[in-house]
């Protein structure tokens, strides 16, 4: 999101546009604060530190999980601001600003390394000395944060973190140090920073993977364990430093309001104040009130339990030490405070599975208002009145009697691309609303609040958003080696806050707040425009409509409509505008076989696929892929289409054959390096990341003659050793690496004589050894890039965008649906269908190295069955098994298509009917003929089929970042009639797609990172030759300059990428909902008649 003039400006736009805007609700009032209130601004060590081994500090669960890559972004924190090294230009920008008080985070294992006093590092303790002293030399007031997340990596390995009792202790050792040492200039205190956010959250996107593994259990042990540690340090600090140094100590929440989504419901309301005792209760009730959690928490979580069939609650129980200890152990409350939700009772909802941000335990359904604008991240909403009825809660509900605010601020997205706009008025506005809530509550209400903190001072690693998030009043540029800061506009309208301490009647950022809420009402008064959206002046974006409107397709799809995808079922079917993660990658795909053509030029050896479909001629049309998109030749057309597109990235294989001709390092082709080369120099040229595949299929035919393929173990070495050498040479450049596409395509498909020839007549056995060979080079390939180039190539940089570089592989996801999902039977040949398809690969390589255990059980039984004296299924060696674990930091996942599954019937011993069958997992495969087809007929479209496979990779398998990587509509053309470029349907079938990948992201918490359309343009689709046309482009295959022509789905498809999804109000977000509602028109009639 980049800020325009007419956007931000503060003379020309509405910055202020928070509809709906309600005048005797947000009206704004000129006046200052009482005497003595606390301005400042906010920060902590993760985040902005960087030097994550200097100075002796020691690594902690956050360096982990954003080293691996685990995060949306990939960003890390091992450089971010460089403030370990640059904390006296942090206080010279908070002495510009003005503030009273700078509120950071002490970083355990800076201070103690393994998270023991044992471990103390004189460096970490000069450096925060350090800081304090420049602080108090410019008389800003230190308010200091002992734990802001950064739990020192030890304590995880050694105790399971939060979940072992004994860290208790140990943070109370930890804090002791730190009163001790700093508590003589240090007066405020916070022990922790939003407990709710680190448990539930930090445990959601694997921030406390231990945690996660034990669900909601290890949520609610993790937090006792969290409560108790903060008693402990309230009273160390109350019983051995109050007296003689004087201070403070609280803990910091995050303070979510909740409004009833019908005000007038009992229910709502109900649900509501769940909502607030299960998000904030669950720590301000024990603390401040009673020492125990709320009774409302209590009571529903020893129901659900009792439910599930479980002998005890859940929530874990305070013995009456434990309560006498915690009962009042807090001198204030640190309030965050960034936005509001709707809720109702998640049981009267009727939804088939809860939403991610619901709360399951508590009976609660949260969503948001179409009218509250999100303008950063998709679940931050601005709801500045929200502010003033949450401290009034706070105050009143759990009788605390001081509130300091730690942390408002606005989210806003910037993905580094372009040169950051500084004129941020929608920042100062947000900020001018917040303090206008904040003084009404003080000023109106009584609530005791001594501070207001903006988070953050500076722009930083905003946790899983990277550095995509932008929420400082300071721009940092992390491209740039020196982190320069530079002050936005909203720091000199801070700083004129503070000068003036809020807004005296007639100064003149008072003047220009009642001139933004002035028209704020007019905006209000005169026009709907930009309702429930977060711009300025009803500005309307004009653009190149690349596809027709939805009036002009109803007379072309009268019967049907482009998205003829019965049966449609509302529930699980809908649509629901929105947008994806910020940094989200959009792409296109293609692999070299299929597009690039000169087959036996420039020195390119011959592969198993030019020997089937160019020699053999084995394509059902004839055709050939001798010349195809010739793409050798074209590529700049490649990259010039790709950039109208406005894709992110290019998933796109290398030739092995065009590299290495006999597929040995001995025959490099200097040539086919310098094609790659250059493909990859214009993608980066256009700004374009390039996604590349090893090996698409193509192997190189003298491996076969040789080695008889993947059936012979040497080709893991030297597949290992054609790695090794891209790596090498393209590894500068490229940070996305999928060793294999779609194995068991390949393997499988082989075998059945549908692709170029595999294994030979070797069978099953053969299909299991090549399978075996296939994994092992892979993990093999891996190993090599994790040893010998992952850190030189992404880890050492300092510009903070190149991450840590990343190897998978990609594999074909059909999803197995139960025939019949209340018959047990189907169920398990349904999971049995999935492990024997995706989990053959993924469970060796994400899990434990080995194949699935149910997969292991029925191929033995099922070669016993044959006569045989041992399985078909070869085993791994302990070796081989710890070689494998681990061996990926993604999967790719191709998605096409769903089959019903069923147990097969006792004594069937038929061949599968369907290409698609197994019989080794004896399982019945099928279609269903509600499903339609796509251009092939064995190619079923069912959308919601997406959804659930990436939710069971993610959870069967224990996948930490998945990208799909290919997905696309299969359409018949045999060129015999024009080609009409008018191809709704394929724009339906992505939005389709599209909708259901955003429900498993947002809804299901699965860490998708980017969304990939096969294909770029239509090529030559293996043995159907050019017959199927799955491209954005057309291609004219008869034409020897070969012209690539956009379709509609191509200008669809910008517009998607455009806007990272479909936000509301967009006219492509509009035409999809015109779509859904003729579906479900359709479908109410089918009912009907």
């Amino acid at each position: 999101m980049e800020a325009t003039k007419e956007q931000d400006g503060i003379q020309n736009g509405v910055p202020c546009a928070f509809p709906p805007f309600d005048p005797e609700r947000d009206g704004f009032e000129p006046g200052t604060f009482p005497p003595g209130f606390m301005w400042g601004v906010a920060s902590s060590a993760y985040q902005i530190e960087g030097g994550w081994n200097e100075g002796g500090k020691g690594p902690s669960i956050m360096d982990v999980h954003f080293q691996k890559g685990s995060a949306w972004s990939g960003h890390t924190g091992d450089v971010t601001c460089d403030s370990y090294n640059r904390y006296q230009e942090d206080v010279r920008i908070l002495s510009e600003l003005g503030v009273s008080h700078y509120r950071f985070s002490l970083s355990w294992p800076r201070l103690f390394p393994d998270g023991t006093r044992d471990s103390l590092n004189p460096e970490g303790v000069r450096y925060y000395n350090n800081l304090i002293d420049e602080l108090r030399a410019h008389s800003i007031v230190p308010f200091v944060t002992l734990y802001h997340w950064d739990l020192p990596l030890a304590l995880e390995e050694k105790y399971k973190g939060w979940l072992g009792e004994e860290v208790v202790e140990l943070f109370n050792d930890y804090a002791r140090f730190c009163f001790s040492e700093f508590g003589d200039r240090v007066k405020h205190w916070v022990t922790f920073n939003e407990p709710w956010s680190h448990v539930v959250v930090g445990s959601m996107v694997g921030m406390l993977p231990l945690v996660r593994e034990k669900g909601r259990a290890g949520m609610y042990a993790c937090a006792h364990n969290l409560i108790k540690a903060h008693g402990r340090a309230w009273h160390t600090y109350d019983k051995e430093f109050r007296a003689k140094q004087g201070g403070e100590l609280g803990i910091t929440l995050s303070c979510t309001w909740a409004e009833p989504k019908n005000p007038e419901s009992d229910e709502d309301a109900a649900a509501a104040e769940r909502f607030l005792q299960f998000h904030m209760g669950w720590f301000a009730h024990p603390i401040f009130l009673n020492g125990d959690y709320p009774d409302v928490m209590k009571e529903y979580i020893a129901k659900r339990s009792a439910e599930e069939g479980l002998a005890k609650s859940r929530l874990p129980e305070f013995t009456t030490e434990e309560k006498t200890m915690l009962k009042g152990t807090a001198d204030f409350l640190g309030l965050n405070y960034y936005t509001a939700r709707l809720t109702s009772a998640l049981s009267a909802e009727s939804l088939s599975k809860p939403d991610l941000l619901d709360e399951e335990d508590g009976d609660v359904h949260v969503g948001t208002h179409p009218d509250w604008p999100a303008p950063g991240i998709f679940f931050i909403n601005v709801v500045p009145w929200g502010f003033r009825k949450v401290l009034n809660y706070m105050q009143n509900r759990y009788q605390v009697p001081l509130i300091y605010v730690t942390e408002n601020g606005y989210h806003e997205e910037h993905m580094g691309e372009g040169q950051y706009d500084m004129k941020d008025a929608r920042r100062s506005c947000y900020h001018a609303a917040h303090i206008n809530e904040l003084r009404k509550a003080i000023v109106h209400d009584g609530v005791n609040v001594r501070s207001y903190t903006v988070w953050c001072l500076m722009d930083n690693l905003e946790w899983e958003s990277g550095f995509s998030q932008r929420m400082g009043l300071y721009h940092v540029d992390f491209t740039d080696p020196e982190r320069k800061r530079t002050p936005k506009e909203s720091a000199g309208f801070y700083r004129d806050v503070i000068k003036h301490n809020g807004f005296p009647e007639g100064a003149p950022i008072t003047r220009q707040v009642q001139e933004w809420w002035k028209k704020r009402a007019q905006k209000q008064r005169n026009s709907h425009c930009s309702e429930g959206r977060f711009v300025a002046l009803c500005n309307v974006t004009h653009r190149t409509q690349w596809y027709v409107s939805g009036s002009e397709f109803d007379g072309r799809f009268k019967e049907d409509g482009p998205c003829d995808f019965p049966t449609f079922d509302e529930d699980r079917d809908g649509f629901s505008p929105g947008v994806f993660p910020p940094g989200f990658l959009w792409g296109a795909a293609t692999s070299a076989f299929q597009i690039e053509g000169a087959w036996n030029e420039d020195g390119k050896g011959p592969s198993i696929k030019d020997s089937w479909f160019n020699h053999a001629r084995k394509a059902f049309d004839g055709t050939t892929a001798e010349v195809t998109c010739d793409s050798y030749h074209r590529y700049r057309e490649d990259v010039r289409i790709l950039s109208e597109l406005g894709a992110s990235h290019y998933r796109f294989s290398i030739s092995w054959s065009r590299v290495f001709p006999d597929g040995t390092r001995d025959s490099l082709n200097p040539e086919g390096v310098r094609y790659y080369n250059n493909l990859i120099d214009e993608l980066r040229a256009r700004g374009i990341v390039p996604f590349v595949t090893l090996y698409h299929w193509d192997l190189p035919q003298a491996l076969m003659d040789k080695h008889r393929g993947w059936l012979n173990e040497t080709l893991m070495e030297l597949f290992n050793d054609y790695a090794r050498f891209c790596f090498s040479e393209f590894g500068d450049r490229v940070k996305h690496w999928a060793t294999f596409n779609e194995p068991w395509s390949e393997i499988v498909m082989g075998s059945k004589g549908i692709l170029a020839e595999t294994v030979g007549k070797e069978g099953k056995r053969g299909v299991y050894a090549a399978v075996r060979t296939v994994l092992k080079a892979h993990a093999t390939a891996w190993h090599t890039y994790d040893r010998e180039f992952r850190v030189k190539q992404g880890g050492k940089s300092n510009c903070a965008f190149c991450t840590l570089y990343k190897v998978g592989l990609a594999l074909s996801c059909t999803w197995g649906e139960p025939k019949d999902p209340r018959n047990a039977d189907d169920v398990t040949a349904a999971e049995r269908f999935f492990d024997f398809n995706v989990g053959w690969f993924a469970h060796p390589l994400f899990v434990n190295g080995d194949y699935p255990d149910v997969m292991k059980e029925y191929v033995m039984k099922r070669s016993m069955a044959d006569g045989l004296a041992t399985s078909c299924l070869p085993e791994f060696s302990s070796e081989e098994k710890a070689l494998l674990k681990g061996s990926a930091d993604f999967l790719g996942v191709n998605y096409y298509t769903a089959r019903l599954v069923s147990a097969r019937a006792e004594g069937d011993d038929s061949k599968p009917a369907d290409m698609l069958g197994e019989d080794d997992a004896d399982v019945h495969v099928e279609m269903n003929p509600d499903w339609p087809v796509a251009g092939l007929p064995f190619i079923s479209i069912v959308p919601w089929g997406l959804r659930k496979a990436l939710n069971c990779v993610r959870d069967r398998y224990q996948v930490p970042l998945i990208f799909v990587t290919e997905n696309g509509l299969h359409e018949h053309h045999d060129g015999e009639v024009q080609y009409d470029l008018k191809d709704a349907r394929r724009s339906c079938y992505h939005a389709a797609h599209i909708n259901e990948l955003r429900k498993a992201i947002t809804l299901d918490g699965v860490n998708v990172r980017g969304y990939t359309v096969w294909c770029l343009m239509d090529n030559f689709e293996w043995v159907f030759g050019h017959t199927q046309t799955m491209g954005l482009y057309h291609v004219d295959f008869k034409d020897p300059e070969k012209k690539r022509v956009p379709k509609e789905s191509a200008g669809f498809y910008r517009d998607v990428i455009k806007h990272n999804g479909f936000p509301d109000g967009e006219a492509h977000t509009r035409l999809v909902q015109e779509w859904w509602e003729a579906r479900a028109k359709r479908t109410t009639g089918s009912e009907e008649k």
